[in-house]
């Protein structure tokens, strides 16, 4: 129950190696907890999770996001999604502060 949750979503986000980290961590503190290893036991990770029978959630993460990915890819030239996965701006940005917008007065 706990992996669709934190699935939810996971194809667009951009992940950070420290996000990654404690994603890790996080999945590795559960997975230890229901094992019935503490972390001073000092067994590695992928021996846990072969003795489960789980998998890496990263790893799914990865999987999703190629799998969205491809989805796109596969769409006609003429969908949003499409659209916006090919856009590419023109111009440049300006420096400094940004200029005020005609809403902005409102």
């Amino acid at each position: 129950m706990a992996v669709p949750s934190l699935l939810y979503d996971a194809e667009c986000w951009t992940l950070t190696k420290l996000q990654k980290q404690r994603i890790e961590v996080a999945e590795m503190k559960f997975v230890r907890s229901i094992a019935g290893y503490k972390r001073t036991s000092h067994i590695r990770n992928e021996d846990i999770r072969r003795k489960l029978g789980t998998f890496n959630l990263l790893d799914t993460i990865c999987e999703h996001q190629r799998n969205c990915l491809m989805h796109i890819e596969r769409m006609e030239a003429n969908r949003i999604p499409q659209k916006m996965y090919k856009y590419k701006p023109k111009g440049k940005r300006g420096k400094g502060r940004p200029q005020k917008r005609w809403n902005d007065e409102f």
